[in-house]
């Protein structure tokens, strides 16, 4: 729905898997609500879709994330600025400033490892069809990555 176009389907969709995601303490429910955002802002629900992006990465602060938060917060703004909402952007840049401890960075705490040919990642993950950014996900080795939505293990394409 998302490569269609169909954003706001795709965002209702997404909002009600993060809810029962959330519901059953699921831990990938924090990026359901970020894609759930993500779509709302594409559908031009731009308030919607930044309450559910602060509601997610909220999420992830709460539960000490502090990696997956600094990485996918910093994706979040850059698509905010994009998207020419950068007094919204500036406002969660300020956020995530005052809530990362000082010491934290993707390295230490998110279980990155920065190693890997990142640009080889497919753009789907092959289970569960949700948006692979070599950036924000979580390596487990040089070769493979962990799906932020479904937490298939997503291998390089070579």
């Amino acid at each position: 729905m998302m490569e269609a176009g169909a954003y706001l389907q795709a965002a209702s969709i997404f909002e009600e898997l993060a809810r029962r995601a959330q519901q059953l303490q699921v831990p990938r429910a924090p990026f359901l609500f970020v894609q759930a955002g993500r779509a709302f802002n594409l559908g031009k629900e731009i308030e919607k879709g930044l309450d559910l992006l602060r509601h997610g990465l909220l999420l992830l602060a709460e539960a000490e994330r502090w990696g997956e938060l600094a990485r996918v917060g910093g994706r979040v703004t850059t698509e905010l600025k994009k998207q020419g909402a950068a007094s919204e952007a500036e406002k969660l840049t300020a956020w995530l400033e005052r809530v990362l401890p000082r010491d934290v960075s993707p390295d230490k705490k998110g279980g990155v490892a920065r190693v890997g040919p990142r640009s080889l990642l497919p753009n789907h993950c092959p289970q569960c069809g949700g948006p692979v950014d070599a950036g924000t996900v979580t390596w487990q080795d040089a070769v493979t990555a962990e799906c932020l939505y479904c937490g298939s293990a997503i291998r390089t394409e070579n």
